[in-house]
């Protein structure tokens, strides 16, 4: 009798076929799109956009009051005010008004102050809603104070404020003359803001919206496209697919410098 060597239950025999979710990958993310972006219908000739759907990275700009007044050495005590005028890359004006409390809080400051807000907010309507901010307040009279905020959709169930990030970022800042107050500290915010969008002919006559579309033509061509971005980013960063065993779809794609 002549005995055959074992065969490895993975090792692939001649005229065997497995189909590609046994082979360890998900075939949907097998290759990227041509063209960067599927709004673009894999087009990798002039990467098209006949949906429009290849939207542009927004900017809001804006200008606000300020009021801030906290202490505390851990948990914070405090709140602070900020009515903003904004205006955005979609050519759309519109006033804001947050209110926050300190969750987090090392210090104690009272302070009064004209600051300037920059965002990748595309619509001002994206202003609104809950946002955690990470704060510095220092004055001795005349002062300075810069804070990071970013966006939170509500948690799925309701129960809880730490919902995922939303993808809006910003920063906010003010510096010497305008900011008074005494005192400094730093902390961790939890804001909440209502934004009204103006329209209609009372925008036209005031001038606001002339304002804003006359910044949205200036900006918008200056703006990075989402897709042209993501196709920059896979070709110095490509994304590799991990193999994996077993007949279950379950590795993830990883970026990977080369």
């Amino acid at each position: 009798l002549t005995r055959l060597p074992p065969q490895h239950p993975h090792e692939r025999r001649p005229g065997h076929h497995e189909p590609a979710r046994q082979r360890g990958f998900c075939p949907s993310r097998r290759l990227p799109h041509a063209s960067g972006s599927p709004d673009a219908g894999d087009d990798p000739v002039n990467s098209s956009d006949p949906s429009g759907l290849d939207n542009k990275y927004g900017l809001t700009l804006g200008a606000c009051g300020s009021f801030v007044a906290a202490a505390g050495l851990g948990i914070g005590l405090g709140i602070e005010g900020l009515p903003c005028w904004l205006t955005s890359s979609s050519g759309n004006p519109g006033i804001s008004g947050t209110l926050g409390i300190p969750g987090l809080n090392a210090g104690a400051t009272v302070s009064a102050s004209l600051d300037f807000v920059v965002s990748d907010a595309g619509d001002v309507k994206e202003m609104g809603g809950p946002f955690y901010a990470v704060q510095a307040n220092l004055d001795v009279i005349a002062g300075a104070s810069a804070a990071v905020f970013w966006g939170v959709s509500s948690p799925p169930d309701n129960t809880s404020i730490a919902g995922p990030f939303n993808g809006i970022f910003g920063v906010e800042f003010s510096f010497p003359p305008l900011d008074w107050g005494i005192g400094g500290d730093v902390g961790v915010w939890l804001q909440n803001t209502w934004v009204h969008e103006f329209s209609g002919w009372a925008c036209w006559l005031s001038g606001e919206c002339l304002i804003a579309r006359a910044f949205s033509k200036v900006v918008n061509p200056l703006l990075p496209s989402k897709s042209k971005a993501d196709a920059i980013l896979n070709e110095a960063w490509p994304v590799v697919e991990e193999h994996t065993s077993g007949s279950e779809c379950t590795s993830k794609p990883s970026r990977v410098l080369v």
